[in-house]
């Protein structure tokens, strides 16, 4: 079985996971961040990613942040937020309580910004994206609010 379909039955088992109402659930960002510093050169040239509540981070540019044996085993977290190069990153998360893990490949980020993985949930279906809260712009996906899902039902 190939990465892509192994990926898209993951997919589908979170969504089944999450469950089926029609209960919305969005992210937002917390009141503080402790970075993990992944960058080497100045903090000028460094960008901090930070994710919404109930989100952590797993592995940025094929570095794991958290064991795979202490996530699942002992329901471990990895870091709310790092501080990276600046340029594209691929970055690897987890929703607490969904077992899939969720890409973003090839994001650009730039020196001195904050970014936020925010997301939101709605029957299942979980949309997610990445701000850039210095510019304030979206920067990967597409933003979805609850209004926007109010005007599909």
């Amino acid at each position: 079985m190939n990465k892509t379909m192994f990926g898209a039955i993951c997919f589908i088992l979170a969504i089944g996971l999450v469950g089926c109402g029609s209960k919305i659930e969005q992210g937002s960002a917390k009141d503080s961040y402790n970075p993990k510093v992944m960058s080497t050169g100045s903090m000028e040239k460094s960008a901090v990613v930070k994710v919404a509540d109930s989100l952590y981070l797993w592995q940025v540019d094929g570095k794991k942040l958290v064991g795979r044996f202490k996530m699942n085993m002992f329901g471990g977290s990895g870091p709310d937020s790092v501080r990276v190069n600046e340029g594209v990153h691929s970055i690897y998360f987890k929703k607490k309580k969904i077992e899939n893990n969720f890409y973003i490949k090839n994001v650009s980020l730039q020196g001195k910004h904050e970014y936020l993985i925010n997301y939101i949930i709605k029957s299942g279906m979980i949309h997610y994206w990445v701000e850039d809260l210095t510019d304030n712009k979206v920067v990967y996906g597409k933003k979805i609010t609850k209004e926007d899902l109010a005007k599909n039902n």
